[in-house]
């Protein structure tokens, strides 16, 4: 075997073992690997519509928990794989208890659209539109 033949078998080798389609792969397995800052709750289910709408900013966190804080009211958790299952896009997990908001909360909490409405689920609050599906979502509103 010639030198030359050689060096044009290392090479389609190298080329081989970095194509562009494995490096791709590899960047979208990394993406799509949750991180630390990343919400435990309230992530785009696989396949679900993504709400572009966002009712809660970081504002209303504070506002609930001052609320709360002033007008205590028993809270129960969800166990953890139910609590996990709450996403934008998707409906709520069935059997899920959900409970009214205090007209107290409603009132400082922000506008919703015609037909959408919030729902506590254990320390979480939830907008729901029309057909069920959970539209924004704050994780930990009470806690």
């Amino acid at each position: 075997m010639s030198r030359k033949s050689v060096v044009v078998a290392v090479a389609m080798m190298i080329a081989a073992f970095t194509s562009p389609l494995d490096a791709q792969s590899r960047g979208k397995e990394k993406s799509e690997r949750p991180t630390k800052s990343s919400p435990p709750a309230g992530v785009v289910a696989p396949g679900a519509k993504q709400s572009s709408v966002v009712i809660f900013h970081d504002t209303d966190r504070a506002a609930f928990r001052r609320y709360h804080r002033d007008h205590p009211v028993a809270i129960t958790d969800l166990p953890p794989g139910i609590r996990k299952r709450i996403a934008r896009g998707k409906a709520l997990p069935p059997g899920i208890a959900k409970k009214q908001l205090s007209p107290g909360l409603i009132a400082i909490a922000p506008r919703l659209a015609r037909g959408h409405s919030y729902a506590r689920v254990g320390r979480d609050v939830v907008v729901l539109d029309p057909a069920g599906l959970v539209v924004d979502l704050l994780v930990d509103a009470f806690r």
